[in-house]
C-alpha cells in the first residue's frame, strides 16, 4: 500500500507542477508579457524558456508514465477490453490521449511563440494568438482534470 500511496502522491504532484505551469503561462505570463516591448519580451520568453522548458518536459513526462503504472500496474487496465469497453478503462484513455496532446503542444512551445513576432515588432495577430493558445491549454489541462476527478469515482 505505500509503494501505491508515494506513486499516486509522485504522478499528482508532477501533475499539478505540469498542469498549473501551463496554465499560468499561457493564462498570466504570455498575455502580461504582450505589453512589453517585442525585444524586451523576447528577452523574457527566452530566459523563461531556458528554465521552464525542462521543468514542464520532465514534469509532464513523469505525470504521464506514473500515471500509466498507476492504471495499468495498479489499477484495472489490464487488457485494452478494459481498457475500451469499460468507462474507467475510456476515461483512462481519454486522459491518456489530452496528456499526449498537451506534451506535443507544450513541446511546440517555443515555435509558437517565435510566431508571435514579426521584426522588431509583434504580428498584428499576436493577441489573438495568445488567447487561442490560452484556451487550448485551459481545455486541454481542465480535460484532464476532469478524467483524473472521474476515475477517482471510478468513471
Amino acid at each position: 500500500m505505500t509503494g501505491l500511496l508515494v506513486l499516486q502522491l509522485a504522478h499528482v504532484l508532477t501533475g499539478v507542477i505540469w498542469a498549473g505551469g501551463q496554465v499560468v503561462t499561457s493564462v498570466a505570463v504570455l498575455p502580461a508579457l504582450l505589453g512589453l516591448p517585442a525585444p524586451r519580451a523576447r528577452e523574457v520568453l527566452d530566459a523563461l524558456g531556458s528554465r521552464l522548458g525542462p521543468v514542464m518536459g520532465l514534469t509532464g513526462t513523469t505525470a504521464m508514465l506514473l500515471g500509466i503504472v498507476r492504471g495499468a500496474v495498479y489499477g484495472p487496465i489490464r487488457s485494452f477490453d478494459v481498457l475500451l469497453s469499460t468507462p474507467y478503462g475510456q476515461t483512462f484513455g481519454l486522459a491518456l490521449v489530452l496528456s499526449v496532446l498537451g506534451a506535443i503542444h507544450g513541446a511546440r512551445t517555443e515555435q509558437r511563440l517565435a510566431g508571435l513576432f514579426e521584426g522588431d515588432g509583434y504580428r498584428p495577430d499576436a493577441r489573438r494568438r495568445v488567447l487561442v493558445d490560452a484556451v487550448v491549454v485551459v481545455g486541454l489541462m481542465g480535460g484532464i482534470v476532469a478524467c483524473m476527478v472521474a476515475m477517482h469515482f471510478g468513471l
